[in-house]
């Protein structure tokens, strides 16, 4: 039995080398689609998602910083702005969270100039949409380069995070 199972093993592995090739070589079969990746979109718009999948999105725009560069990014979070003594400004932040309220991700915002921080901005905590233009920066940490959101603006939102229970941080 074991010698029938061995024959007929081997007989397939030489009938696959030896047709394996000739079906290479055939010239009317049309050549594979070539692969395309597919370019990041110019605008990203977060706030038609959950707050978990938006928290996704962006921890994977975090990971690929260079791929999104330059991208619109529309995000909806908490408003948080504090003030470093070391660097003696005051650096606002959008906070985006996952619905459980166990992951969050930071992300710094920057400002078209002629707005005085923190008056003309929402109260810390706020719930806004915060547009902007995703790139990097190592101005507002000691521990290099973060993502940031240049020439944004600040609205507040109608919507509640807190109050819908979609944080708790």
């Amino acid at each position: 039995m074991k010698k029938i199972i061995v024959l007929i093993l081997l007989l397939f592995l030489i009938s696959v080398a030896a047709f394996g090739c000739h079906l290479s070589t055939r010239t009317d079969v049309a050549d594979p689609m070539p692969v395309v990746i597919a370019p990041v979109e110019e605008q990203i718009d977060l706030t038609t998602m959950n707050q978990t999948m938006a928290y996704a999105r962006l921890s994977e725009m975090f990971y690929d910083k260079d791929s999104y560069q330059g991208s619109v990014v529309r995000a909806l979070g908490r408003f948080s702005v504090n003030y470093v003594e070391k660097y003696s400004e005051y650096q606002p932040a959008l906070i985006v969270g996952d619905e459980t309220g166990c992951c969050v991700v930071v992300i710094g915002l920057q400002f078209k100039s002629g707005i005085n921080v923190p008056q003309d901005l929402p109260p810390d905590g706020s719930t806004v949409i915060v547009e902007g233009v995703f790139g990097k920066t190592d101005r507002f940490s000691g521990i290099g380069e973060i993502c940031c959101l240049s020439d944004a603006e600040v609205t507040v939102s109608e919507y509640s995070l807190l109050e819908n229970r979609h944080f708790f941080f």
